[in-house]
């Protein structure tokens, strides 16, 4: 099967959507009968693996260029292609008449928390979901929280053409190493890991730490990407504190030394499509802390502790002042860390789409 996989909404800069772009395209590319060539937006560079590459000039940040880009070029590229099916990595939908289209729908989370995203967002997603998944002849949610949501939203005539396929979270290979950012007499921390945009809550544990509710001498180690100044902006008051400790970006391996060696792994979101963090922290033998979400409860289960009211202070003081759970061992299923088993997943919903059309 040939495959068109539409890959511009990925920036360079970004984390878990692009984690997912590259290790799915890899894993599709990778299997004996498909053939993928992905479309990307120069500057979006990435290890394809075996998967043919075309790099066009398409602003990421802009949905109405990359809406004419589709309307204008994809269907050519599609045919010259030979292209049995086009996936596209977010839920963005343009007609390439004679060929399924499939969307990939990671979370709602502009539409039902719309004060946590923005107005912006919120009235993209309201004026385009519903359509792009009425319209799409397939559409893929990353996980059955997500597609419940999506139901709900948009109504059950859908159900039939939407598939939950879940993702998955890496194996943090290599040596785990120390990072050199992380001083020698530090021993006792709580690690974070991820963006600090509003929705993810991570005001909530620095003002526990900041009011003094978690044990003395604690750090707070943050990681992870700055998208437009806000993680700055939101550590700015704390950088004196002397409980802080900013890493950004760090190794696979010393991701993993962080996860587990950190006294909890907190997870504070209030949305989430996946949680890839938190999978991940697991399997690195991290104790992790998080909000009860319905989609860590799907990945996780009840291995983990959760906090059931994330914007309170006090209850973020109260988990990370509890005694670790040191060398707690909680088994998953292997597919959680399983980009073939997604891959593979993903081509039977093609084939399944395109003998429909």
């Amino acid at each position: 099967m040939r495959i068109l996989v539409d890959a511009l909404i990925m920036k360079r800069e970004q984390a878990g959507l692009r984690s997912v772009a590259l290790n799915l395209t890899r894993a599709l590319a990778s299997l004996p009968d498909a053939e993928v060539l992905v479309v990307a937006a120069r500057g979006a560079a990435g290890e394809w693996g075996d998967a043919e590459v075309s790099h066009v000039s398409v602003g990421a940040n802009g949905p109405l260029r990359r809406w004419l880009w589709r309307k204008s070029s994809r269907a050519r590229m599609a045919r010259d292609f030979g292209a049995d099916a086009i996936l596209t990595l977010s839920p963005e939908y343009s007609k390439t008449p004679g060929i399924p289209n499939i969307v990939m729908v990671h979370d709602l989370g502009p539409l039902l928390a719309p004060g946590l995203y923005g107005r912006v967002r919120f009235l993209r997603y309201l004026m385009t979901l519903s359509r792009t998944a009425r319209l799409a002849d397939a559409v893929i949610t990353v996980s059955s929280s997500t597609r419940l949501d999506l139901l709900r939203w948009c109504g059950l005539s859908i159900a039939e053409k939407t598939f939950a396929v879940p993702i998955a979270g890496q194996l943090l290979g290599g040596e785990p190493e120390r990072p050199a950012g992380l001083p020698r007499n530090v021993d006792d921390f709580v690690l974070y890991v991820g963006a600090h945009l509003s929705h993810k809550n991570v005001s909530s544990v620095l003002q526990a730490f900041e009011k003094g509710l978690v044990p003395k001498g604690t750090r707070f180690v943050c990681v992870g990407p700055d998208y437009g100044g806000e993680r700055a902006a939101e550590l700015a008051k704390y950088r004196n504190s002397g409980w802080l400790i900013d890493l950004g970006f760090v190794t696979v391996g010393q991701l993993a030394w962080l996860n587990a060696h950190a006294n909890q792994v907190v997870f504070p979101s209030l949305f989430e499509g996946f949680g890839m963090p938190v999978v991940e922290a697991v399997a690195a033998g991290g104790r992790v802390v998080a909000t009860r979400l319905g989609v860590l409860q799907e990945s996780v289960g009840d291995g983990i502790q959760y906090v059931t009211d994330p914007l309170s202070p006090e209850a973020w003081g109260r988990a990370l002042s509890a005694e670790p759970r040191k060398g707690k061992q909680i088994p998953l299923n292997p597919r959680l860390f399983s980009w073939e088993a997604v891959a593979e997943e993903m081509l039977e919903v093609l084939h399944v789409t395109a003998g429909r059309s």
